[in-house]
């Protein structure tokens, strides 16, 4: 892959060290049917990765994702357990976090299950905001501008220099590119779209890539490119230049997540209005001079 991918691993990282919770201390138990690694004992299984991926990158962590937070995994386990032979685990300040993130995972869940129908923007919803505020251009940042200068590429990924060189010759023979993409490349999150990794910015390229893509005209293939992620091939479709508008198509998305997290924030204010006459609450020594308006 050319870019970087959202911060899937990071969060899957979180979500394991926050965690912080082991059944079965020092026992061995019975290893589970669907194990895909353990350590001493303790296991990773398919339906903890199936909970631990949020549910906005479920559909796009593809297969190396997946293997790259299982190795992940093994090493925070060895960590942890040698962490859990030294008492770390038992330090108060260490108890103290533990809880906390606890609490912060079960909160996070619960406003999930709570807020999940609330908080839908429809594409009317999103069109409407579109039109209504484009006119601002950049004063919304990058929602209605292009913030840099973008290349809209399509590629074919493989793992071998005789594949790409396959590949690069069924394109030269005529056949489409979305074909080939489908058919040869390695790339699983984008290979049923036909190779299409959407508008990346020119300066997250990497340099082999980058090189070859801005001298390509739209339409125009390169010849096989070794990256460090394999061999690639690649097409350039578009252009957007820094400060032209987006369409409705490639601002939608922003649009969505911008109206979401206003709708999240408004039920959740409201959500907390409502509670906060359901519970008793007292504030002592410095505290007392909170005001929770």
């Amino acid at each position: 892959m050319m870019t970087k991918k959202p911060n899937l691993y990071i969060i899957l990282l979180l979500t394991f060290l926050l965690g912080g919770m082991r059944c079965g201390e020092g026992e061995k138990k019975k290893r589970p049917k669907d194990a895909l690694v353990c350590v001493n004992h303790e296991c990773l299984t398919e339906r903890d990765i199936k909970y631990q991926i949020p549910d906005a990158f479920r559909g796009s962590a593809g297969s190396e994702e997946k293997k790259e937070y299982v190795k992940r995994w093994i090493r925070n386990e060895i960590l942890y357990q040698e962490a859990k032979r030294e008492k770390t685990d038992q330090d108060k300040r260490v108890e103290s976090l533990v809880k906390q993130g606890t609490k912060g995972i079960v909160v996070r869940e619960f406003l999930e299950q709570k807020l999940k129908d609330k908080t839908k923007v429809s594409d009317k919803e999103a069109l409407r905001y579109y039109q209504q505020n484009r006119s601002a251009g950049s004063k919304f940042g990058q929602i209605f501008v292009w913030e840099g200068d973008y290349l809209r590429i399509g590629h074919i990924l493989t793992q071998k220099m005789a594949e790409a060189t396959l590949a690069d010759l069924l394109l030269k023979e005529g056949n489409k590119f979305e074909d080939v993409a489908l058919r040869m490349s390695e790339d699983e999150s984008t290979k049923k779209k036909g190779g299409d990794l959407g508008f990346v910015k020119v300066q997250n390229l990497s340099p082999g890539i980058a090189e070859f893509a801005l001298r390509l005209k739209p339409g125009e293939i390169s010849p096989p490119i070794q990256t460090s992620y394999g061999y690639e091939i690649i097409r350039v479709t578009d252009r957007r230049q820094r400060g032209s508008p987006k369409s409705f198509q490639w601002a939608k998305e922003e649009i969505i997540n911008t109206l979401t997290l206003q709708y999240r924030q408004r039920e959740i204010e409201k959500l907390l209005d409502q509670l906060m006459e359901k519970v008793e609450i007292e504030t002592f020594d410095w505290a007392a001079e909170i005001t929770l308006d």
